[in-house]
C-alpha cells in the first residue's frame, strides 16, 4: 500500500505540471496503475491539488479517472486506426 500510495503521489506530481500547461479536463490513468482504482488515484488526486495552483484554487477542474479498457486499449486503438484509415487506404481513387 506504501507502495502505491508513494507512486501516486509521484504520478500527482508529474500530472499538476501537466495541467497547468495543458490544462485538460480529464486524466485518464491506464495500464497496470488503473487496475487498482482508487488506491492509486485518491494519492494522484491528493498531490494535484497540493501541487497545482489552477485546481488547488478551482480555476480548473480536472477529473481523474481509470481507463475503462485496460491493457486492452493499445489493441482496440489500433484495430480502430486500421478500421477508419486502413480500409480507406484500400478502396481505389
Amino acid at each position: 500500500r506504501r507502495i502505491v500510495n508513494c507512486a501516486g503521489e509521484r504520478l500527482g506530481i508529474g500530472f499538476a505540471a501537466l495541467v497547468s500547461l495543458f490544462e485538460p479536463e480529464k486524466i485518464i490513468v491506464g495500464g497496470g496503475m488503473s487496475e487498482v482504482g482508487d488506491l492509486i488515484l485518491e494519492p494522484i488526486r491528493r498531490a494535484m491539488l497540493a501541487h497545482c495552483y489552477l485546481v488547488a484554487k478551482g480555476y480548473v477542474t480536472v477529473e481523474v479517472v481509470a481507463a475503462q479498457l485496460g491493457d486492452d486499449a493499445g489493441v482496440i486503438g489500433a484495430a480502430q486506426l486500421v478500421f477508419s484509415d486502413g480500409l480507406a487506404l484500400a478502396q481505389p481513387k
